[in-house]
């Protein structure tokens, strides 16, 4: 015996097979997993594009002839749509291109991968990427691009690189009275640390007397 909830599946089952190819494509830019109820034959090179720039996981759903170098290259970076790109095209040139259009995508990297040349360019793309390169890789000239990239002092780089909180603090607070402003939101963008590390910061420049207690 069917009952309510069943009814209501396939209603919606039925609504589904009556949508239009635009019907389609706004679903799945709103929710690129709605991919998976596409039907076959629907599921053009424009609408599964849609679907895996909104979320890289819908790669699972688009079909194998689609899954090109340059169409998985084009996906919203997530790491649990790496694994639904065809092992045959993960070469050293495709993780190349992966981190020149975001550096810290080095972290998605399988170490065996992690060439000099795909750290460096990934250190060119944003300096923080420096944290997830191999140590044996870290050379003085891919410290001193991550200076230029960022505009930072070596030492507060090696700081956020190594963790070395009190560093980082003392850099946070010559940055906030650089700035004449604090917020925590600043503070974890510029040093690229964790929300509630920059959050620990501003609370200690209140104790501090370096902020108000007014501010934020």
């Amino acid at each position: 015996m069917n009952t309510p909830e069943d009814a209501a599946v396939k209603k919606k089952s039925r609504e589904q097979i009556t949508l239009t190819p635009e019907q389609w494509l706004e679903a799945v830019k709103e929710r690129g997993t709605a991919l998976k109820d596409v039907p076959e034959e629907l599921k053009t090179p424009e609408l599964c594009l849609a679907a895996v720039q909104d979320r890289g996981y819908a790669l699972k759903y688009v079909p194998e002839a689609l899954r090109t170098t340059e169409f998985c290259l084009a996906i919203r970076r997530d790491a649990e749509a790496l694994q639904f790109v065809p092992t045959h095209l993960k070469t050293a040139e495709f993780w190349l291109a992966y981190v020149q259009k975001d550096g810290l995508a080095l972290v998605d990297v399988p170490e065996d991968r992690k060439t000099a040349e795909v750290c460096f360019a990934a250190v060119l793309e944003c300096g923080w990427a420096l944290k997830y390169v191999p140590e044996t890789l870290k050379t003085p000239e891919l410290y001193l691009a991550a200076v230029e990239q960022l505009q930072l002092p070596h030492d507060v780089i090696a700081s956020v690189i190594g963790g070395n909180e009190e560093s980082l603090y003392t850099e946070a607070t010559n940055f906030v009275r650089e700035q004449g402003e604090v917020s925590i939101f600043l503070i974890q963008q510029r040093f690229h640390i964790g929300l509630n590390e920059a959050a620990r910061f501003v609370e200690q420049m209140k104790q501090d007397g370096i902020i108000l207690l007014g501010d934020r």
